[in-house]
């Protein structure tokens, strides 16, 4: 209600103040200005933004990271140049998207874009303001921005423009990020910064320009013409714009070493941090700057490290100095890559070729991808995939490149440096290694200096933690020598922060196939050679069915030595050793988690799991079914085929193994087939069954424990102690979680065991449970993936019982066991060829030499390893 006045006193006209009127105007929501955006576009700036910006692609981060957002949060975008292209970008995609859209552009003002009615208001604001107050008004100082941005409305803000400085600093204008400190300051609601960057390639930037790039700007940073021309474009691939992750300015004024600092001092740091985020961001999209090759070698030669390293070496060998710089120099041509954007683009087109001709595609893990991206955005990247075959070189360079990541440099054995897959590999950012460092002091230190000047560039490397190739299936023991290298260069802070990502790259088949099974049959590897490249043109014209790429969580080492309260630069040699070995063995579990189990595998193990000589097919689908049971329960990662029919997909592999003659079909009845194991082709199989056997380890530890009981009734307890043993004496085989106990593991397959009708639970005793009479039978059929390596163990027992110690040198010791191993089986004594294997007769051999035993002489060491074994191998074949 309003007052009313009293009887018999005047009415007080209020008098009209222009000033007043003014200034209501400029704090008011409904005034116009050019710094504030219309709601909503006219239907003209509709059709021009739709022409112009309808190449600009925008992945789903916004949407991700506004879901993370308090709601009640004040929101400003953050560009790394001012540029009101990316203000009305922001403004008109984001609303279109139903994501908070920019209205308030700080030290923006766009007049072209304004309604014609909002554009005379503005006129006659600012020139009542300029009659009223003899000044142009001031967002800053009239409180607009604190204001609009208070009642909800979303801003926009750059880093730096080309009179930035000036205007900061020389005239003394208020500063944007200081004023939105001051904002946090005076409210409880959390104000985010989010930083964004309009990308319009991801070519790298290179140290000496081209013509056209000096006269139209660089790709990373195009003048007008060259963006016009290249928005414009039609079906444009190449503009995109990228997200960082938000900063939460209420955090950042709590931190210790923010927290006291004045408001300027505290706008500085804001500011570089910021710089830093756009750096980095640009970084993990289009990478460093690209030098010459000629350019990095002399700049490795020439540098203060480097110079020590050869007087070191001049002094200790007696050599004068050209010549040992001339051997450093021969070094690093011999290890340096060539990184060219002009290669990477002829493997893109030589993968894509592939993927569609000779495979059935590439299934990526694009949640895992994402949050690769983000770990880029604030280091190198440390990329460690597992290797089972020369395609691993391409396929990352190609994801990369295809999601607009800086493709790695990656590190190769020397022997692919042959001509001409050299010169073309190291275009692709391969850089060569020798196997072995043995008494060459100078090559070793030459290339961990190349390797931590890559990482001080800021490139990101990929290496294979296993070496070699894998020519078994699984994943063999870690090579620690990289890695090493890896945190030693951390260790002298060559980056702020490294991220050592574990990668999963599967294939339903390799195109090694053939190889593979000549030298698991105890051939010779023939080294790579042209001829060999040749005769692989014959693999392009075969099906090799999927790719399957997959990324577990990056390891950030800042994060991993914060929690082991360790400082990197002051490990010890034994430390620094504990660490390597705990980072590789996390990787190769790691691989192993997120790998991905395919239909070949499944078969292949049900196949090789059933002692029949002749199996109808219907008894393998009961086997194939108990085993997918199990991985779906386990949670396991299924290839597409097993996730949309799996039956179907189980079917057809069978059908294809019969094709490929690795089995014979006894019918040409399809309801009625019969499966026949071809023996030659065992070891191929078992190849397959190999890629999955990670997956059902711990159920087969499990089913063997449980069949040692000899009882059908028992307790989870009883279980711990075989379990234990069996972990330890297939150490070298297959790899335990790290951060999962024997006691757990055996609990969460006892769970899946009972879910599968396998076991059930005791009616009465706790913890108690009784093996149903279908369960004994699967339990043998889990157990059944030890078998092999059972046999190949036992072959090497049977060396050791036969040699006395010092008998046969270590270097001859391999080929003895291979040799007795072929004399078992022809004797009848190894049922299996797939067990006549060299990797997993070194990997038995380094048990028992573990375990203490070196010749026939340890009789009773060697007679209880024997009764363990033939006690093992009995439990699953009786």
């Amino acid at each position: 209600m309003h007052e009313m006045p009293e009887p018999g006193f005047p009415v007080k006209r209020r008098s009209f103040s222009l000033r007043k009127w003014s200034r209501d105007q400029m704090t008011h929501e409904k005034e116009s200005s050019t710094s504030v955006l219309n709601r909503k576009a006219g239907w003209l700036s509709i059709l021009i933004f739709r022409f112009f910006f309808r190449n600009i692609h925008t992945g789903p981060e916004l949407k991700e990271t506004m879901d993370r957002l308090p709601e009640d949060a004040i929101v400003l975008y953050a560009t790394p140049r001012r540029s009101t292209l990316e203000f009305l970008f922001s403004w008109f995609r984001y609303q279109r998207m139903g994501m908070p859209a920019p209205r308030i552009g700080l030290d923006y003002k766009v007049i072209i874009f304004q309604p014609i009615l909002r554009s005379i208001r503005i006129f006659f604001t600012r020139a009542l303001y300029l009659l009223t107050h003899f000044r142009l008004a001031d967002p800053y100082t009239t409180g607009f921005y604190r204001n609009r941005l208070m009642e909800g409305h979303t801003g926009f803000i750059y880093l730096s423009s080309k009179r930035g400085f000036e205007r900061r600093f020389l005239k003394s204008r208020t500063d944007a990020f200081s004023h939105i400190i001051d904002l946090q300051k005076i409210t409880e609601r959390p104000v985010y910064i989010i930083p964004q960057t309009l990308f319009f390639g991801i070519t790298p930037h290179r140290d000496t320009p081209s013509i056209i790039d000096l006269i139209f700007g660089s790709a990373e940073d195009p003048g007008k013409i060259r963006r016009l021309l290249t928005l414009v474009r039609r079906n444009n691939q190449k503009v995109f714009m990228d997200f960082s992750e938000p900063i939460c300015l209420k955090d950042f004024l709590a931190e210790p070493e923010i927290k006291g600092l004045s408001t300027e001092n505290q706008t500085l740091q804001l500011r570089r941090r910021l710089q830093k985020t756009f750096t980095l961001q640009r970084q993990s999209i289009t990478g460093p700057v690209l030098k010459q090759r000629t350019e990095l070698i002399e700049s490795i030669l020439t540098s203060e490290k480097v110079q020590r390293i050869l007087e070191e070496e001049v002094r200790d060998s007696g050599k004068n100095l050209p010549a040992v710089r001339k051997k450093a120099n021969d070094y690093l041509d011999e290890i340096a890559a060539n990184y060219s954007m002009g290669w990477i683009k002829v493997y893109d087109i030589a993968l894509t070729w592939m993927l569609k001709n000779i495979f059935e595609g590439i299934s990526v893990d694009q949640k895992g991808l994402a949050k690769i991206r983000q770990a880029a955005k604030k280091g190198p990247l440390i990329l460690v995939p597992c290797h089972k075959s020369h395609l691993d070189y391409l396929v990352l360079s190609y994801l990369f490149h295809h999601n607009k990541m800086p493709c790695p440099h990656i590190a190769a054995g020397k022997n692919l440096s042959f001509w001409p897959l050299g010169p073309i590999f190291r275009g692709g950012g391969a850089f060569f290694l020798r196997r072995t460092f043995k008494d060459n002091r100078l090559y070793a230190r030459i290339f961990s200096t190349y390797v931590e000047t890559l990482l001080s560039e800021g490139f990101n490397i990929e290496f294979f933690i296993e070496g070699g190739r894998s020519r078994t299936g699984k994943l063999l023991s870690p090579k620690m020598g990289l890695l090493s290298q890896t945190l030693s260069a951390y260790g002298k802070g060559v980056a702020p922060e490294l991220s050592i990502v574990p990668i999963s790259i599967g294939y339903d088949r390799v195109l090694e196939e053939k190889s593979y099974l000549h030298e698991l049959g105890g051939g010779e590897k023939k080294p790579e050679s042209m001829g060999q490249l040749v005769k692989a043109r014959k693999s392009l014209k075969v099906r090799y069915g999927k790719v399957y790429v997959n990324f577990d969580n990056p390891i950030s080492l800042n994060d991993y030595f914060a929690e082991k309260n360790l400082n990197p630069a002051e490990l010890d040699k034994i430390t620094h050793q504990e660490i390597c070995t705990d980072l590789a063995y996390r990787c190769i579990h790691s691989i192993n988690q997120v790998s991905v189990a395919t239909p070949y595998g499944i078969v292949a193990g049900a196949l090789l799991n059933l002692f029949q000589p002749t199996i109808p097919y219907a008894r393998l689908e009961e086997v194939m079914e108990a085993y997918l049971s199990y991985l779906y329960r386990m949670d396991i990662r299924m290839a597409d085929t097993l996730q949309v029919n799996p039956d179907y997909a189980l079917r057809q592999v069978a059908e294809a193994f019969v094709q490929r003659g690795f089995v014979d079909a006894a019918t040409e009845n399809r309801d009625d087939l019969r499966i026949v194991l071809n023996e030659s082709k065992r070891p191929i199989l078992d190849y397959y069954k190999n890629n999955v056997i990670a997956f059902f380890i711990p159920a087969a530890y499990t089913s063997l424990a449980i069949l040692e009981q000899d009882a059908l009734q028992f307790t989870s307890g009883d279980l711990h102690l075989t379990y234990g043993r069996l972990t330890e004496f297939f150490n070298d085989e297959f790899f335990q979680d790290p951060d999962r106990s024997a006691e757990l593991l055996v609990r969460k397959n006892l769970k899946a065991f009972i879910d599968d009708a396998i076991l059930v639970p005791h009616p009465t005793l706790p913890d108690t449970y009784n093996v149903t009479a279908s369960g004994l039978r699967k339990l043998k059929l889990f157990s059944a993936f030890l078998l092999t390596y059972l046999e190949s163990y036992w072959v090497v027992l049977n060396f050791f019982m036969r040699y006395p110690k010092d008998t046969v040198a270590p270097k001859n010791r391999l080929k003895k066991i291979q040799a007795m191993g072929q004399r078992m089986s022809k004797r009848g004594e190894i049922n299996r060829i797939e067990a006549l294997s060299g990797v997993n007769y070194k990997n038995g051999l380094a048990f028992f030499l573990r375990s203490g035993l070196e010749g026939s002489e340890d009789k009773e060491a060697i007679e209880a390893h024997a009764n363990r074994i033939q006690h093992y191998i009995n439990l699953i074949v009786t």
